[in-house]
């Protein structure tokens, strides 16, 4: 009976506790208009499947930073008097990573204020907040690869990783 009651204490002190160990990403950057001067106090709001997930403001240096996002692929909207809505899709974040995505307001649709420029996210072939070795592998780039083993992936980015540093020494 004692020995009952110790593991089910176990298992549910095991069980609370697992939710604080996941980690969280964020999303990082600044937003500059069509002169590449910064824009301050431009509102950045972050969705995921059409629910709104976050919202913050840049700063007066046009910065910003939405922290606690879990894994998964976002929308990020920012809107600024005198401009069109601006939507980036399909913004990646992982798990304890910083995404970084520095934007700019589009300059051709400014006087337009009804509609919304949209731009898909570009994944960008070198991670600012990488280190020297490791990449990263999404859920399309597994699917697009002949083997799905982990052998097979660790070994494509190591391939990648290798290529980058040919291209850019």
């Amino acid at each position: 009976m004692l020995k009952g009651i110790k593991l089910l204490v176990v298992l549910t002190l095991t069980t609370s506790l697992s939710g604080i160990g996941q980690g969280s990403g964020s999303i990082k950057g600044t937003v500059k208009d069509e002169k590449g001067e910064t824009m301050a106090l431009a509102g950045i709001i972050v969705e995921q499947n059409g629910t709104r997930k976050s919202a913050v403001q840049t700063d007066f240096d046009g910065k910003y930073k939405v922290s606690s996002l879990t894994p998964g692929k976002y929308d990020v909207i920012v809107k600024y008097a005198g401009y069109p809505d601006f939507k980036t899709t399909g913004v990646i974040v992982s798990d304890q990573a910083i995404t970084f995505l520095d934007l700019e307001m589009p300059s051709d649709n400014a006087s337009v204020l009804d509609g919304i420029v949209v731009k898909d996210y570009e994944v960008p072939l070198i991670d600012k907040g990488g280190g020297a070795s490791g990449g990263t592998v999404t859920r399309d780039d597994i699917a697009k690869m002949p083997g799905r083993s982990a052998t097979s992936i660790a070994t494509t980015v190591y391939i990648r990783m290798q290529v980058l540093k040919v291209v850019y020494l």
